[in-house]
C-alpha cells in the first residue's frame, strides 16, 4: 500500500497515517497505545485529509480504521477531558468533532468505517457518520459516556436514532450499554460482518465493488437519503454541543472522570 505523502508531497500526520492504493484511500487513527482515543489534533487532521482528497480523482471510496486490532476508536482521549479549560473541550472535542462528522456525512464520495475490537463514544459517533460500517466478529460497540456524567456530543445521538429507532437508542445511550456485531447488525448498526482473520481483505473487497459503482450516481444517492433529515437532525447536533458544555462542568462529571482516570491507572 503506498503512501499518498509520497503520492502528493502532503504534511506528515501524527494521529492519523493517511495511505492510498487507488482507487481506495485509507485513514488510519493511529494512537493504538491509547486505543486509537480521539484528540484534537486527530480532529484536524481528519479533516486536513478529507479535504486533501476531496479532488484527487483517482480516489474512489474513502475507508476509516484504526491501527492495530483492538479498537477502531474508544472516544475521546478521557485524559484531555479532565485537562482542558471549558472553552477547549467546547471547541475542540464538541464543536469540531460536530463539524468533522457532518463533513463525513456530507462527502461527495463514499466513505467506510472499518471497525475492528471496540468503538465507543466519539469512535462509534466517526462510524455512524459513514455510509457504510463493516464490523469484524470481535467488535464491540456503545455509547459510554453516561458513565462519566456526559452525552454523545458529536451528532451521535441523532445518528443512532435514525439507525436503530428511539426506543432502542434510549437503551444504549441511556444506560451506557455495550453490544456486540451480532447485536449491533441485528439492530441496523452494522452494515456488515466480515471474518476477524481476513478482514482487511474482505473490507478492501467491499470498498473495490463501490468503486466500481457510477460515482456521480453514488453521490446523487447519498446526498438525496441525507437532505430528507437535514433540518432536525443540525438542530439536533446543535443541543448536544451545548449540553455536553453544561456537563463537563458540573460537579458530578468532574468526580467521574477522575475516578475513570484513577482506575485506569491502577
Amino acid at each position: 500500500m503506498k503512501d499518498i505523502n509520497e503520492q502528493n508531497n502532503l504534511k506528515e500526520y501524527s494521529d492519523i497515517d493517511l495511505k492510498i492504493e487507488s482507487p481506495l484511500a485509507w485513514i488510519i487513527l493511529n494512537r493504538p497505545q491509547k486505543l486509537n482515543a480521539i484528540t484534537p489534533r486527530m480532529i484536524m487532521e481528519i479533516e486536513d485529509a478529507l479535504n486533501k482528497l476531496r479532488d484527487n480523482s483517482d480516489v474512489k471510496v474513502i475507508i476509516f480504521m484504526g491501527s492495530g486490532e483492538k479498537a477502531f476508536s474508544a472516544g475521546a482521549d478521557i485524559a484531555l477531558l479532565k485537562e482542558a479549560d471549558d472553552a477547549s473541550i467546547r471547541h475542540n472535542l464538541t464543536t469540531r468533532l460536530s463539524e468533522v462528522l457532518m463533513l463525513i456525512e456530507k462527502y461527495p464520495k463514499p466513505i467506510i468505517a472499518a471497525i475492528r475490537g471496540y468503538a465507543l463514544g466519539g469512535g462509534l459517533e466517526l462510524a455512524l457518520a459513514c455510509d457504510f460500517r463493516l464490523a469484524s466478529e470481535n467488535s464491540i460497540i456503545g455509547l459510554p459516556e453516561i458513565n462519566l456524567g456526559l452525552l454523545p456530543a458529536g451528532g451521535g445521538m441523532q445518528r443512532l436514532i435514525k439507525n436503530v429507532g428511539i426506543a432502542r437508542a434510549k437503551e444504549i445511550a441511556m444506560l451506557g450499554e455495550l453490544i456486540d456485531c451480532n447485536e449491533a447488525k441485528r439492530v441496523g448498526l452494522i452494515t456488515k460482518i466480515l471474518s476477524n482473520d481476513n478482514f482487511v481483505e474482505e473490507v478492501k473487497k467491499f470498498a473495490l465493488k463501490i468503486a466500481e459503482l457510477p460515482q456521480l450516481a453514488l453521490k446523487a444517492i447519498k446526498l438525496s437519503i441525507l437532505a430528507e433529515s437535514e433540518p432536525p437532525y443540525f438542530s439536533g447536533q446543535i443541543l448536544e454541543s451545548f449540553v455536553f458544555e453544561l456537563l463537563i462542568a458540573s460537579r458530578d462529571s468532574k468526580e467521574r472522570i477522575n475516578a475513570f482516570l484513577e482506575q485506569r491507572n491502577k
